[in-house]
């Protein structure tokens, strides 16, 4: 589907940071699986390929799992109820079921067509697989906020082994970047 047919600007707000405001609106937006709570999708924009798991709240909040251009994984939270200073870095923890959890180090970001603060923290490239396979083999994802007052944030998984085996497959089809 085009990505102005989408009927959620949030999502939309995603994509445009990922590939930049001026070829968001050529886009093309694939939805490549929907399970559970979960959908995996792929965004094109001429050479630019980006792949992408998400779920949210019917508050507006909001998770992004994004593999990137530039072959970097981001995690990406918004709630369009904070108001935070842009720049700010925000600590969070991810926990699947019991497992080790992981410290995340965000960094607040705002963009000029969204009131709301979204996180975004990059995710260790020597322990993106690793995340991925608890991603699919847990049943709960938690996002535990280490500063201010915002509530645990307790994702279901169901799901999300299908969904992550569309976004693998999507990562493994996006072209390779060369240097000169």
């Amino acid at each position: 589907m085009m990505i102005k047919n989408l009927k959620s600007f949030r999502f939309l707000m995603f994509w445009g940071f990922l590939f930049g405001q001026t070829c968001v609106a050529g886009a093309q937006v694939t939805t490549l699986l929907d399970a559970g709570s979960w959908r995996a999708v792929q965004a094109v924009s001429g050479t630019s390929h980006a792949c992408s798991m998400h779920s949210s709240y019917p508050d507006g909040r909001i998770i992004f799992i994004h593999f990137t251009p530039d072959g970097e994984m981001l995690m990406q939270l918004s709630s369009p109820a904070w108001r935070m200073r842009n720049g700010a870095s925000i600590r969070f923890v991810v926990q699947f079921d019991e497992l080790r959890s992981r410290n995340m180090n965000s960094t607040v970001i705002y963009m000029s067509d969204s009131p709301a603060a979204l996180l975004q923290a990059s995710i260790d490239t020597r322990q993106m697989d690793n995340f991925i396979e608890d991603f699919i083999r847990s049943s709960q994802m938690s996002v535990i906020f280490r500063t201010g007052n915002e509530s645990d944030w307790i994702f279901d998984l169901d799901g999300s082994a299908a969904v992550s085996e569309a976004f693998i497959q999507c990562v493994e089809r996006m072209p390779t970047t060369t240097q000169p």
